[in-house]
């Protein structure tokens, strides 16, 4: 009888411990079969927001572009190491001096993809109003013993005070004035203001391909294609490879034998003044937020424009469009705004794995 009991507790506790054991198999296969579903989880959502975060990167890098470029006209790509960035353009409406587009841009990380869509405007295109003119004044301009070939804008009066030759239009905002014994020249006062374009300094540092100090004398044939950018004062001298650009927060001299290879434009922008000293023969967009001084017989290809237009000696001037392609000029030149009007996300894509 003892034997028997002794054996249905043995039976009792092998069946218990089975049991137990196949309870406790199914918890930790469960327990498994979670932590890979977390794992794989949070895996996908890093993954859908580095791709959200590379689409916006391609968004940002159409933008980029667009101030260098604003014809932009076809897609690229880029990679970011957790994954890479496709960019499209869309459709676009050009009206006036407005170009709108739409870009998207999608995102790839791992298993996900996001797209997201900017819609752009790019204004004024394809460049600001002022680089039409040969000759552009934000203030009162003096006008004598000069020569030339192209049109002329003045925010305020235009004072002629000697001989002028001009192959073109003079227009003012404000009122023309002749001095006595010039003879008759031909201006259209009273016309719609032109307002000086903007120079956005933090964004010509930020492309500069150098960065020198205040008072350095910039020598051309030592400057990279791109933006030199100074902080202060500059003189520039020698010959600068075409397309090139000097941007400075102070004040820019140029001395005589300037010049840039072949056809090419040099631009030179001044947060302050640009002084042009006597003997310059330049082919040049010259911009300062302050003025622009030609001193002494100075010539000049291209286009100057700025807050004062000051002429202290006879001076040639003749007209060359900064974006035609002979001129090597692909620099974005000031005044041009690129801004984003909206974007919106497009669908998630999570691809099987």
């Amino acid at each position: 009888m003892s034997e028997l009991v002794t054996r249905s507790d043995n039976g009792s506790i092998l069946v218990m411990v089975l049991l137990f054991t196949a309870i406790l198999l199914t918890l930790t296969m469960s327990l498994a079969y979670l932590g890979r579903t977390n794992n794989r989880m949070a895996t996908l959502r890093l993954q859908e927001e580095q791709a959200f975060y590379l689409a916006k990167a391609g968004l940002a890098a159409a933008e980029a572009r667009l101030r260098v470029n604003p014809d932009l006209s076809s897609g690229f790509t880029g990679n970011l190491g957790v994954g890479a960035f496709r960019v499209t353009i869309g459709s676009e409406e050009r009206s006036g001096s407005r170009r709108r587009l739409q870009i998207i841009a999608s995102g790839e990380s791992g298993s996900a993809r996001k797209t997201l869509t900017g819609i752009f405007l790019v204004e004024p295109y394809p460049h600001h109003p002022v680089w039409s003119y040969t000759l552009y004044s934000s203030e009162d301009i003096y006008l004598g013993n000069i020569t030339v070939e192209g049109n002329i804008f003045c925010n305020g009066n235009v004072i002629i005070t000697g001989p002028c030759q001009v192959d073109g239009n003079i227009q003012a905002a404000g009122e023309a004035m002749v001095e006595e014994g010039i003879g008759a020249i031909e201006i259209s006062p009273d016309q719609e203001p032109l307002f000086q374009p903007h120079l956005n300094i933090d964004f010509y540092r930020r492309m500069s391909v150098q960065n020198l100090p205040d008072g350095i004398l910039i020598e051309g044939s030592n400057t990279p294609v791109g933006v030199t950018f100074v902080e202060g004062n500059a003189t520039v001298s020698g010959t600068f490879p075409a397309g090139s650009a000097v941007v400075a927060t102070g004040t820019i001299s140029i001395n005589p034998g300037t010049q840039t290879e072949g056809e090419g434009l040099l631009l030179i922008a001044a947060g302050e003044s640009i002084n042009v000293t006597s003997g310059c023969n330049l082919r040049c967009v010259l911009y300062a937020t302050g003025s622009v001084n030609f001193i002494g017989s100075t010539s000049l290809s291209g286009v100057a424009a700025g807050g004062r237009i000051v002429l202290q000696g006879p001076a040639e001037f003749v007209y060359v469009e900064p974006t035609a392609s002979v001129t090597e000029l692909t620099i974005p030149l000031p005044g041009l705004n690129v801004s984003r009007e909206t974007w919106y996300e497009n669908a998630t894509t999570i691809r099987s794995s």
